[in-house]
C-alpha cells in the first residue's frame, strides 16, 4: 500500500482572531509556551497553596505521558504513582486514598484521549486532605459547556501537534477562580521563541500529512514519529502570539467538524469481539466532547499483535500510544520518584491498548477498512 493515514492531528484553516480571555469561562485563562509548561505552572500553584509542606508530593497515574514528569521536575515536586482500575483508563480510587500522605499537595487527573477521570469521585474521597485537583486535559476538549466537562480545581490544556486543538505549540492553565489564578507563577522570559509562525507550520503540516508524504515519512526511523521519550522543561514563557490568535477560530472549526468525529467513533464502537474491550466514552461529558483517538483493549496477546501489525501495514493510522508505563520510559528523572510500585493493571493496559484514528482526515472508507480487518482477523 502506497498511502498512509496519520494516527492523529487536525488541520485547522488559518483564521486569526483576537483571543478572548473569557473564552473558557467560568475558568480564568493563562497561556504558556506548551502544555508541559502549563502543567508545571499548575504544580507551582499547588506548592504556593501549601507553603507549609517541605517536600511536596503529587499523585500521578502510572500510565501516562512522560511530559508529566517534566512538569513535576521543573516545579520541584516529588511523585507517587497510582495503578489503574482493571481494564479502565482511570486511577484506582482506593489506591489514591492509600497513597496520600502529609506531604501530598495535589492529584493530577489525566483526561485520557478525551475520556475524563472521575474527578468528582476522587474529590469526595480526598476532601479532608486539602489537595488541589489538577485536571490534565491535554488530550481532551469539548465544544460545549466547559463547567460540565472540566471538574478540576485547575485545568491544563495543550495546543501542541496532535492534540484536539492542534496549533503546533502552546498551552494554557485554567483556574476555577481568581484566588487560584493569583498563585500562578510569573514567566521566566516574557517572550517564547515560537520559531516558524502558526501559518507556516500549518502549511508544512498540510503537505507532510497528505497520505503519500506521510507514508514515506513513516519509513524514516530517525524521525522518531510517535516515539515516547522524556524531555526536560527548561523554562516558562508566554503563549506565542500567533498561537493565541488562532485559538478562537480553531474552537469554531472543531465545533463544525464535531458531527463527523462522532460518526467515526460510532463506527468503531460497533466493533465487537469477545477479546476486544471498548473503553467507556463518557463520565461527566456532554455530547460535545471530542475523542483524540478511539481506544480499544485487545485482551488476547497473539490476536492483538496480529491485528495491530496488519492494520499498521495497511497504513490505517493505528497506534499503541506509549506502549510502556511511565516508570519504564528511558531517562526519566529517578530522583523525584518517591518509590517505584509494580502497577500491574497499568502494565496490562499499556500492553493491550490499541488506538484508532479519529481526526478530520479520517473518512468512512478508513473506518470500514479498519472494521473489516478487526472483524475478520482471528
Amino acid at each position: 500500500m502506497l498511502t498512509a493515514l496519520r494516527p492523529v492531528g487536525n488541520y485547522f484553516r488559518y483564521d486569526p482572531k483576537p483571543l478572548d480571555k473569557n473564552l473558557f469561562s467560568p475558568f480564568t485563562f493563562q497561556g504558556y509556551q506548551s502544555g508541559t509548561a502549563a502543567l508545571a505552572a499548575a504544580l507551582m500553584l499547588a506548592k504556593k497553596k501549601r507553603p507549609e509542606v517541605i517536600n511536596p508530593e503529587v499523585i500521578l497515574p502510572g500510565y501516562s505521558c512522560p511530559d508529566l514528569l517534566s512538569a513535576c521536575k521543573y516545579a520541584g515536586v516529588n511523585v507517587k504513582f497510582v495503578d489503574f482500575e482493571q481494564n479502565l483508563p482511570w486511577m484506582s480510587l482506593s489506591e489514591i486514598e492509600s497513597r496520600i500522605s502529609s506531604s501530598t499537595i495535589a492529584i493530577v487527573a489525566v483526561n485520557f484521549l478525551g475520556i475524563p477521570e472521575r474527578i468528582e469521585q476522587i474529590s469526595n474521597r480526598v476532601k479532608s486532605a486539602n489537595l488541589l485537583i489538577i485536571e490534565d486535559s491535554a488530550q481532551g476538549f469539548t465544544t460545549g459547556s466547559y463547567s460540565d466537562y472540566w471538574k478540576g480545581d485547575v485545568v491544563t490544556l495543550s495546543f501542541g501537534r496532535g492534540k484536539p486543538l492542534s496549533l503546533f505549540g502552546g498551552g494554557a492553565t485554567l483556574c476555577r477562580n481568581q484566588e487560584l489564578a493569583s498563585l500562578l507563577p510569573n514567566f521566566d522570559n516574557e517572550e517564547s521563541d515560537g520559531g516558524l509562525s502558526f501559518r507556516s507550520k500549518n502549511l508544512v503540516f498540510k503537505t507532510l500529512s497528505s497520505p503519500l508524504c506521510y507514508f514515506w515519512l513513516t519509513k524514516l526511523p530517525f524521525l522518531g514519529l510517535g516515539s515516547t521519550e522524556y524531555k526536560p522543561l527548561e523554562n516558562l514563557t508566554k503563549l506565542p502570539q500567533d498561537v493565541a490568535s488562532q485559538i478562537v477560530s480553531s474552537v469554531e472549526q472543531l465545533r463544525a467538524k464535531l458531527a463527523n468525529l462522532k460518526r467515526v467513533a460510532e463506527n468503531y464502537r460497533s466493533i465487537e469481539k469477545d477479546y476486544i474491550i471498548n473503553l467507556p466514552q463518557t463520565t461527566n461529558t456532554s455530547e460535545n466532547s471530542v475523542l483524540l483517538r478511539y481506544p480499544l483493549l485487545i485482551t488476547d496477546d497473539s490476536k492483538r499483535d496480529k491485528l495491530f501489525n496488519e492494520l499498521a501495514s495497511s497504513g490505517l493510522g493505528v497506534s499503541q500510544m506509549y506502549e510502556r508505563i511511565i516508570i519504564d520510559i528511558d531517562n526519566i528523572p529517578q530522583e523525584i520518584l518517591v518509590d517505584k510500585p509494580d502497577l500491574p493493571n497499568a502494565r496490562q493496559f499499556a500492553r493491550q491498548l490499541v488506538t484508532l484514528p479519529n481526526h478530520f482526515g479520517t473518512r468512512v472508507e478508513h473506518t470500514r477498512k479498519i472494521k473489516k480487518i478487526m472483524m475478520e482477523k482471528d
